[in-house]
């Protein structure tokens, strides 16, 4: 079992948008009828994980709303059942449809 914390911050636009990291799947329609049979029970997703996950994305969102310091605007951080965290450096894509023109005089 994984997650993923993630927090988007426009104020620095050299990370990019949720876009810029996950970009959209090119046929929605379909690859949403093809999910129609996932549930987490099927997918294994695990309650106490997500518990654990949302307490840490909390916990940044609160800093962040703070201002208090924080770098997972920088990152998207990884975490699994055995508590390993992982912290993977995030950017802006140059190709984003969604940021690109919006931060493109900064």
């Amino acid at each position: 079992w994984r997650g993923q914390l993630l927090l988007v911050d426009n104020k620095q636009p050299q990370y990019g948008c949720y876009e810029c990291l996950f970009e959209p799947e090119q046929d929605a329609l379909s690859s949403a009828s093809s999910m129609n049979n996932e549930s987490c029970a099927t997918l294994g997703v695990s309650g106490p994980m997500v518990g654990v996950v949302a307490s840490y994305q909390a916990n940044a969102a609160i800093r962040h709303l703070l201002s208090l310091p924080q770098t997972l605007s920088a990152h998207i951080c990884l975490l699994d059942s055995n508590m390993n965290m992982q912290s993977l450096t995030r950017k802006r894509r140059l190709d984003c449809r969604v940021c690109r023109s919006e931060y493109s005089e900064q």
